[in-house]
Formats: structure tokens, sequence, C-alpha cells
């Protein structure tokens, strides 16, 4: 089924679709919100740090008591409480909650601030969603960090296909070269994300290529003929 995929994009401009960049918690249950409910945040905070046979006997027989405690600090948003306690934490258990399952999914300035200052060089999960949580809304120190480490950061191919999408929704042409070698990936999904964003830059392409080596061959040479140009101009000015 994959392989119609690839083929039907690479013969008919076939535009893949990728994961929209949010991890669809869904809200706490009915039952656990009611549990929940006599917890204030910053001890729901403090509980993500703790083994579940140490939590609280009604939380910890829950399916999922991160998820549900995560939910339901999604849930109240109380984002003072949750930016400080993500920026001042020294448990790494906590802060990947707090990012990647709370924060993450929260569009407000406070948490844009406050991801700004987090933002940095580490490839760890956190560090991912943090600076791809600033590339959604354009952040171009963003984007040039997530290119300049780009996938090695421990997410699925599905989830960094998203991302390689934002090179090309928010023109960021120093990713062009990253995104012609994903052109070899083994995941569809990143393939089929990068011939997206190359389309983006170069919209003149071809509707239509006869497999995908013609299609790396395309856009390499695209990519050799604009840097040569502007290798030219350099040296004329």
């Amino acid at each position: 089924m994959q392989t119609t995929r690839i083929t039907r994009y690479v013969c008919a401009g076939f535009a893949g679709a990728v994961m929209a960049g949010g991890l669809l918690l869904g809200e706490p249950t009915v039952e656990a919100e009611d549990a929940l409910q006599r917890f204030g945040s910053g001890e729901l905070i403090r509980m993500l740090a703790l083994p579940v046979e140490k939590m609280p006997p009604q939380v910890a027989t829950m399916d999922d008591p991160y998820g549900e405690v995560c939910a339901a600090l999604l849930r109240r948003k109380e984002i003072p409480t949750l930016v400080s306690a993500c920026e001042r934490s020294t448990d790494a258990k906590v802060r990947r909650y707090l990012i990647k399952r709370v924060l993450y999914e929260i569009d407000d300035p406070r948490v844009v601030e406050s991801f700004g200052r987090q933002l940095g060089e580490e490839e760890g999960e956190d560090d991912y969603f943090v600076a791809n949580y600033l590339a959604k809304r354009g952040n171009r120190t963003a984007l040039e960090v997530l290119n300049r480490h780009y996938f090695k950061y421990p997410v699925s191919s599905l989830q960094w296909a998203y991302t390689v999408g934002l090179f090309g929704k928010y023109a960021y042409r120093p990713a062009i070269p990253n995104l012609i070698d994903s052109l070899h990936a083994a995941s569809l999904n990143l393939v089929e994300a990068a011939i997206d964003s190359l389309r983006i830059f170069y919209p003149d392409a071809p509707e239509k290529f006869a497999g995908l080596d013609e299609v790396q061959v395309y856009f390499q040479k695209r990519f050799e003929q604009e840097t040569k140009v502007s290798t030219n101009r350099g040296l004329a000015k």
C-alpha cells in the first residue's frame, strides 16, 4: 500500500499526509477528573516524578496515570504554574511530560517565551518538542536549530516528517540540502514531506517524474544551479 502511495506521488504529484504536529491527548476521563480535582496543579506536577506505586491510590489504579495527570493539567491550563515548574525542575521525566504532553499542546505567548529561553543545541526528545513548538510558529532560530540537528532527535520518522514540512512552509532555504538527502530515506512519509517542501522552493518543478531517482537528480541539479548563481553574484560584487 505504501509503495502505491509513493508511486502515485512521484507520477502525479500526490500530496502525502503527515502528522499535524499535535499528540492528540484528549481530556481526562470523567472518573479520572473526579479523582484528580481534589489535587492542586502543583501536586499533580509532583506526581509526574513518582513511580506509579507511590502515587495516591486513586491515581495509581488508573489505566494511564501519567497520561491522566497530564490531561488534567492541560485542561486546567494554569500556565504560570506549568511554565515555572518546567523551567525549574531538575527531574528529566517531569520536564519531558510537561513539555511534550502539556505545554506543547497550548498555544500561548507565555509558552512561546518560556520555550524560547529553553531552546538549545541538545538532541533529546524534550529539546525537539521545544524547538518544534517554536518552529510551528515560524521562529527562524528554532528552524536553524532543527536544521543543524536534522533527523538526529529521538522522534519517529512520522513526527520528523511534520518538521520537514515546516522548512517549506516558512521558506527556510538552508534546509534544502537536508531535504534532498531525505529523498533517500526509508520512510515514505519523510520522502513525501521532503518533496512537498522542495516543490515550495521550486514551484516550477515538473508535475510528474518517472521515479524517485529522477526526483533526486532534478532537485539536486536545481540546488547546484542555484548555488552556482549565488556564488557568481558574490564574486561579481
